[in-house]
């Protein structure tokens, strides 16, 4: 599988999963929108390092994966969630 696919697939997971967490576990608490943050932060950190994501590598920048390289795809990962969202509430509509 592609790199850019693989990141881009995680995270869609990722965002859906917490998304519809979200929605059904801490989105009634007073501080709902900071549990979302902390939780893609981890989600994103574990992923990328997990997997070996590395944004620039998959763009062709660099040769290898390098930690900042993983850093900076968790960042990308941890602050995709408005567009990310937002396709999942269009495929929700239209199944429902």
């Amino acid at each position: 599988m592609d790199s850019l696919t693989l990141i881009m697939s995680m995270c869609t997971v990722m965002w859906y999963l917490i998304d519809n967490l979200k929605e059904n576990v801490w989105g009634h608490l007073v501080y709902s929108n900071y549990i979302t943050i902390a939780v893609s932060a981890v989600g994103s950190f574990i992923l990328s390092f997990g997997y070996h994501l590395d944004l620039i590598n998959a763009l062709g920048y660099m040769t290898e994966v390098t930690i900042l390289g993983q850093a900076l795809t968790a960042l990308a990962m941890m602050g995709g969630s408005a567009l990310v969202s937002e396709i999942i509430e269009m495929f929700r509509v239209k199944t429902q």
